[in-house]
C-alpha cells in the first residue's frame, strides 16, 4: 500500500459492500424452491442443507460432533459460507472475494491451496 494512498482503502469501501450484497444464504432463497430460515436451507419445504458462518463452522458443527480441531490445525479459518449438503454429508466451504484493480488477488489464490489443505484435516 502506498503512504497516503487510496488503495488499500478499495476492499473496505468496494469489497465489503460486494460481500454483503451476495450473502450466499440470499442468494440461496432467491432460487425458486429453496427458502432460508435462520440456518437452514429448504427445498420445497424440506430441510437439505445447514450453513455456517464464520465461527459457527467451529461452534455449530465441529465441536457438538466431538471433533478436536485444535489438534488438527493450529489457527482456525473462518469461511464467509459453509454449507453442509445433508444428502450427501459433503461440507462446502464458500469464500467470497472482490477485486476491482490488481494487486493481491495473486495472494488470494495462493491461499486456496493451504485453506484446502487445511479444512481436509
Amino acid at each position: 500500500m502506498i503512504r497516503g494512498g487510496t488503495g488499500g482503502r478499495t476492499p473496505q469501501k468496494h469489497g465489503l459492500h460486494f460481500e454483503k450484497r451476495t450473502d450466499f444464504a440470499t442468494v440461496i432463497a432467491k432460487m425458486p424452491g429453496y427458502s432460508v430460515v435462520g440456518d437452514v436451507i429448504l427445498f420445497e419445504g424440506k430441510e437439505i442443507a445447514r450453513l455456517y458462518k464464520k465461527n459457527k463452522l467451529y461452534s455449530g458443527l465441529l465441536t457438538p460432533m466431538g471433533v478436536e480441531y485444535r489438534k488438527l490445525i493450529s489457527k482456525r479459518l473462518l469461511p464467509d459460507d459453509a454449507v453442509l449438503v445433508l444428502v450427501n454429508k459433503t461440507l462446502y466451504i464458500v469464500e467470497v472475494k472482490f477485486q476491482t484493480v490488481s494487486g493481491s488477488v495473486d495472494e488470494k489464490l495462493q491461499t486456496c491451496d493451504f485453506k484446502l489443505k487445511q479444512y481436509k484435516k
